[in-house]
């Protein structure tokens, strides 16, 4: 089920986050801490939710953070049992992308992935992101990223 994103469930995701994930937050956030995470995807300017499994438990959250104006930037992470839910993330994901280019609302949308992070890329595709870029050392200990986007 898709949800709002409150402080208890991200901090409840970002504590339990896959380490691939965790791995690419921690390369690009401004503090080493999961709480100023959690508390910066609460607050982010754009759209925001959360996924919860069928017990109640929230298992990813995401959206669409406008950091500029008339740009996107997509986000996503996930506890392991993000899995469960794929099928509801992915649709979410995907109607977001597309209405938020559809009503102008923006008129592009990145999403950066850490060039390790594998699983993600052809999930980023499928939601109709085009690898645009490698980011050399990109991240904050030397990490390369790439860079996805859809543009209208």
């Amino acid at each position: 089920m898709i949800a709002d994103l409150t402080l208890e469930r991200a901090l409840y995701i970002a504590n339990n986050m896959v380490q691939d994930d965790f791995d690419e937050i921690m390369a690009t956030h401004w503090l080493d801490t999961i709480d100023g995470f959690a508390e910066q995807c609460v607050m982010a300017n754009g759209l925001n939710m959360c996924c919860l499994a069928d017990d109640g438990e929230p298992v990813a959250m995401g959206g669409i953070a406008l950091l500029q104006p008339k740009v996107g930037t997509a986000w996503m992470v996930g506890t392991s049992r993000m899995i469960e839910k794929r099928i509801e993330v992915t649709r979410f994901a995907k109607q977001a992308i597309h209405k938020s280019l559809e009503n102008g609302v923006i008129h592009r949308v990145n999403a950066f992935a850490s060039a390790l992070h594998l699983r993600t890329h052809p999930w980023l595709r499928a939601l109709g992101l085009t690898e645009e870029t490698l980011l050399r050392k990109w991240g904050k200990n030397g990490e390369d990223f790439i860079i996805f986007a859809k543009v209208v």
